[in-house]
């Protein structure tokens, strides 16, 4: 299976995990918040850490939102970490293995759609590098995040959709919109802008065989899963069922490595291309 870890982060730094929970320094404070992969025994006592906060059904301490840079060889982006209501703070580390395939992948004349795009990082990379970018996610509070990551960071051609994914994407294919690329992280169950529910294991055939028919020839797209509900095997045969045997599909899991070099596997990722 390939493993693929981010090489560039230097202002976020894994201290430890074990025992459901991961140690994390974002700048210059530490959270601890729960981790179901993290099954192994901590280094360190957590009172170790002197935590900024920690997370158990809320937050231990409100922390005023900051700032975060993730500068590599191709990008150099801004954005904010925040304590949420739920154990997210607004960035996923671990994600910086499909900005760096974003950013160089994509150029300047293609168009490129972030669905459940959350606080917009990849929507931030791809907007550096390409004329339009369009952004959907069904949180009216999360798209204002996203929003002003944009800020930060001085873009403007980013078109942010307060909608349902599956709902926009079957309206872009009714107006002949496509994309060179294209990322999707689902979440296991919600509900879209218009209170229509969504559900990983109901919805997730349906949104792939509409995502392929909005992209262009020689696109890409990135599918990042996190439900132990929808098996790496399961997601791998349903693309190759829509996509066809000759598909080019790169899969395996996204991970992060500790300070003390421990490795910690999170979510399934599948890169497909030349389909």
């Amino acid at each position: 299976m390939k493993i693929l870890k981010p090489k560039y982060w230097k202002e976020y730094s894994l201290l430890d995990f074990g025992n459901d929970v991961k140690v994390e320094k974002f700048y210059d404070k530490i959270l601890i918040r729960p981790e179901t992969e993290a099954k192994n025994q901590l280094e360190k006592n957590l009172s170790f850490w002197n935590a900024k906060s920690v997370y158990k059904n809320d937050w231990s301490d409100e922390i005023t939102d900051w700032v975060i840079n993730y500068k590599s060889e191709v990008i150099d982006i801004k954005a904010k970490v925040f304590l949420s209501n739920s154990k997210h703070v607004g960035i996923f580390p671990e994600q910086a293995v499909n900005w760096e395939f974003i950013a160089r992948n994509i150029s300047k004349k293609d168009k490129f759609l972030n669905l459940f795009g959350y606080t917009g990082i990849a929507s931030l990379v791809a907007a550096k590098e390409c004329e339009q970018v369009t952004h959907v996610d069904s949180s009216p509070s999360i798209i204002k995040r996203a929003k002003q990551n944009a800020e930060i960071n001085q873009i403007n051609n980013i078109r942010f959709i307060n909608d349902d994914a599956l709902l926009f994407c079957k309206k872009e294919l009714k107006r002949g919109n496509k994309y060179k690329g294209i990322i999707l992280d689902p979440p296991v169950f919600g509900f879209g802008a218009k209170g229509k529910s969504w559900k990983l294991t109901k919805n997730i055939e349906e949104l792939i065989k509409t995502i392929k028919l909005l992209c262009e020839k020689d696109a890409f797209i990135i599918l990042n899963t996190y439900s132990p509900q929808f098996k790496q095997n399961d997601a791998l045969k349903l693309l190759y069922q829509i996509f066809g045997r000759k598909a080019k599909i790169d899969f395996g899991k996204l991970a992060l490595n500790s300070v003390n070099n421990k490795e910690l596997l999170l979510n399934d990722f599948f890169v497909i291309t030349q389909f």
